[in-house]
């Protein structure tokens, strides 16, 4: 059983991911210490609360790239919270072991076509396959959130 503090947190993180959260942010929402709330996060998950934001904002990037193929990468970066497109790409990268650019590029349709067949919007185009790299489903040991 989880912690209160974890679930307090993650219902904090789930309402503002798009705004820059920090460790005060989440000690404020939960009302224990930054310290404790570390401690509860890394026991429920394997790592810190920030780690986990960071997890849980390239998960709903991963969505966003299935069920939006217009979209660049940089404006899904831009929605899911991250400040800038490298930090993005190096987050996404960390957790599913490629770019999102190789994510999005070995998506396939309902119809069986590749997204890549397409023109996606913002020139993010890729020319490697996502079979040449192996995908990660753990960042450091920590499980993904869900």
């Amino acid at each position: 059983m989880r912690h209160i503090s974890v679930d307090k947190a993650l219902s904090y993180i789930s309402d503002n991911y798009m705004e820059k959260i920090s460790i005060v942010d989440l000690e404020v929402a939960t009302g224990v210490s930054r310290y404790a709330l570390s401690r509860t996060f890394r026991r429920a998950f394997g790592v810190p609360p920030i780690s986990w934001l960071w997890m849980y904002r390239a998960r709903l990037a991963a969505s966003l790239l299935e069920q939006e193929p217009w979209w660049s990468c940089s404006a899904i970066a831009y929605q899911c919270g991250f400040e800038t497109p490298a930090h993005f790409n190096r987050t996404f990268r960390r957790v599913f072991g490629q770019t999102p650019g190789l994510y999005r590029k070995a998506l396939v349709d309902v119809a069986g076509h590749s997204i890549n067949q397409y023109v996606i919007a913002g020139g993010d185009v890729c020319t490697k396959s996502l079979q040449q790299t192996p995908v990660r489903h753990e960042w450091r040991g920590a499980s993904l959130p869900s």
